[in-house]
């Protein structure tokens, strides 16, 4: 049973995590293995909710993903929380979005995101961009798949590489 086992949404684990960081850091007189097993149950439970969310797009569309998107998906969120110029991160659906982020557009292409004029938004799929002749907008698709807003490094305290 993980630290994380109870948490619904991203923003209930966001708040767990900052309540372990306060009773387990080491600067506050916790030890470091503590916090690295708090950090590793946090990807782990990362992962498993995208793997949720993968599970709902394999039933709904037919289409299937290969067992490690989760934990690659785990990995961009873990990496673009921690870049410079990437604006508000958030999971809609199975896709990964960061708007505001022109700064960080080289970077983010690099990851594999592609740039949505319609959404004004980064987008990350897992996938190679393919034409989609989607007619919803960002609303529609947040009201249909649900979303969780991830907030950057600096908000949630430093989380170890």
């Amino acid at each position: 049973m993980g630290y994380f086992s109870g948490c619904r949404t991203i923003d209930e684990a966001k708040t767990l995590y900052r309540d372990l960081m306060k009773q387990y850091h080491p600067d506050v007189g916790g030890d470091t293995a503590t916090c690295q097993q708090i950090n590793a149950d946090l990807e782990r439970w990362l992962s498993d909710g995208m793997g949720s969310a993968f599970r709902e797009y394999e039933r709904t569309t037919g289409r299937g993903f290969d067992e490690d998107r989760p934990y690659v998906f785990a990995d961009i969120l873990a990496r673009i929380v921690r870049m410079h110029g990437v604006g508000t991160i958030e999971v809609i659906g199975y896709w990964v979005y960061a708007f505001d982020s022109y700064e960080a557009r080289e970077a983010l292409k690099a990851l594999g995101f592609f740039f949505s004029g319609k959404h004004k938004a980064w987008i990350y799929s897992g996938q190679k961009r393919k034409p989609v002749k989607g007619h919803y907008t960002t609303e529609q698709l947040r009201a249909h798949w649900g979303s969780e807003e991830i907030a950057k490094q600096e908000e949630v305290g430093a989380i170890p590489a």
